[in-house]
């Protein structure tokens, strides 16, 4: 488990994410403040559609605003390329220097790193993880759900990388790849149960996925308040009222 800023990953209930995936500095501070005053304990800054991402002096000036905003709530730094979904088209020496920007700076407490988007994430974790950064390797794939071992085996290597976090998202074309992905999760955490994992069944199919991971083992769910981030995500209201559900459940 990991505990920062008195919030725990890696015990009981999954904690719930909320991205922020607007574009401009003054619409993503307010929301920074407003799901900081509503009491979520993790925001993830989807930066890859900060209109100024490409300026590290502007990501600069955003999260040192945010910094007092954020002391009770963690925020986990994203770019997500459009080679895994997102809107990012840079170069990934750019997006390895903004993301040891953010590594580095008091408002951010993780960054996600997309492992197969780099020559070397070895070297880039580690140059994170210098900074006191909690940092979760990614992948995903909107198009299916790949076969579990292939999975697994990228899993290992992104542990045997250092990696605080790592985190398969994917697209399920029928019930049984939703099967598959919390057949997945178990292993995972049956493998490495000191280790940290996050899992989801992206679309309308897989959202079973977002509400199971006390069971599963999986630490961190995305939920949505207005706009989603990613296919069927969940209502972060109802979802919390969901997780607390299962949790009581299992106290039983």
């Amino acid at each position: 488990m990991i505990t920062r800023k008195g919030i725990t990953l890696g015990v009981g209930t999954p904690v719930i994410c909320v991205p922020i995936v607007a574009e401009k500095k003054e619409e993503i501070l307010a929301q920074i403040r407003n799901l900081s005053e509503s009491g979520f304990s993790m925001i993830e800054w989807r930066a890859d559609l900060f209109d100024q991402l490409k300026d590290p002096d502007a990501v600069r000036t955003l999260l040192d605003e945010a910094a007092p905003l954020l002391s009770d709530t963690l925020l986990l730094f994203t770019i997500r390329t459009k080679a895994q979904g997102g809107q990012a088209a840079l170069g990934e020496k750019l997006i390895a220097n903004l993301e040891a920007l953010a590594a580095g700076h008091a408002a951010v407490d993780l960054v996600d790193v997309e492992y197969l988007e780099f020559q070397r994430p070895d070297k880039h974790i580690r140059r994170l993880k210098k900074q006191d950064c909690i940092v979760i390797t990614s992948h995903h794939d909107f198009q299916k759900t790949p076969d579990p071992d292939i999975l697994n085996k990228l899993i290992a290597h992104m542990y045997a990388d250092g990696t605080d976090i790592a985190k398969i998202a994917v697209m399920p074309k029928e019930r049984a790849d939703v099967l598959k992905l919390l057949e997945l999760t178990n292993a995972v955490h049956c493998e490495w149960p000191d280790k940290l994992f996050v899992s989801m069944s992206m679309g309308g199919i897989g959202s079973i996925s977002r509400v199971c991971g006390e069971v599963f083992g999986s630490c961190i769910t995305f939920g949505s308040v207005g706009s989603a981030s990613a296919p069927g995500q969940i209502e972060a209201g109802k979802l919390a009222q969901v997780l607390g559900v299962i949790h009581d459940s299992l106290e039983k």
